[in-house]
């Protein structure tokens, strides 16, 4: 469940581990996209943010996402970089892992679903963007498997949080969809009429990693869809159907061991 702290929000379980940190920015900070704005601005709002959360010191690994089923192995602390570096570090993986203590990882999104990955045992801490590309993909599977098999975490000790995203209260989709052939999506899509589908895009993801083997009370669920709650979170959906009048802008989840 989401809490609100100062002006971001935190996952109140996954905030009893001390060493980790996981928050999401809200619009209060403003844009955290280098795609949508000047980059001196959003390079201030980025500070601004990373401030509040005590994390100024720290190295981040940004990303420039395409939808992809790639995972990034991140295993050099020298791989991250000031909040003030404007570079982006990793290009064309939607998720990355790590165990390097100082790592943050800074993903951007807008209504897709931010999942954060931790294993208190072998201090292993993850995210991907996952959208419906990203699903059919299995990208939040892919991060399990690395886990696994290259960090030496067990299904059984993983923590996942799902973040705000777009929720199936507001996620219509145009038909056809290619969801429609797969039979793990037959029954988290529900048309609507002839040309609209609703998506049960969060409840796929949960599922899914249920059937993987994740216990589902290590999963914890915003619950908080971007639509819907636009005045606090930047949602691409709720622009372009006319609800918010505000510029188009990202949200930032932000995750990694101190």
């Amino acid at each position: 469940m989401l809490k609100k702290i100062g002006n971001h929000y935190a996952l109140t379980r996954m905030g009893k581990f001390p060493r980790l940190r996981l928050a999401f920015s809200t619009k209060y900070f403003g844009n955290m996209s280098l795609s949508w704005g000047d980059e001196k601005k959003i390079l201030e709002n980025r500070g601004g943010f990373i401030q509040e959360l005590g994390l100024s010191k720290a190295r981040f690994i940004t990303f420039w996402l395409t939808h992809s089923s790639n995972v990034a192995v991140v295993k050099n602390s020298s791989t991250g970089q000031p909040i003030s570096d404007p570079k982006i570090t990793l290009t064309g993986f939607d998720a990355a892992i790590t165990d390097q203590k100082g790592i943050i990882f800074l993903m951007c999104s807008a209504d897709c679903l931010p999942i954060i990955y931790f294993d208190p045992k072998q201090a292993v801490t993850g995210i991907a963007h996952a959208g419906c590309k990203g699903l059919v993909g299995g990208v939040h599977l892919n991060v399990l498997k690395i886990m696994t098999d290259q960090f030496r975490s067990t299904l059984g000790n993983i923590r996942i949080g799902l973040g705000p995203s777009i929720g199936s209260c507001c996620n219509l989709q145009k038909a056809p969809l290619v969801q429609e052939n797969i039979p793990q999506w037959r029954n988290y899509l529900k048309p609507k009429n002839n040309d609209f589908c609703r998506v049960f895009l969060n409840e796929f993801c949960r599922d899914s990693l249920i059937d993987y083997g994740i216990e589902r009370e290590n999963i914890e669920e915003a619950n908080f869809c971007t639509v819907d709650n636009h005045k606090e979170f930047f949602s691409e959906t709720a622009v372009h159907n006319g609800l918010d009048k505000d510029p188009m802008g990202r949200f930032c989840t932000v995750v990694g061991m101190v």
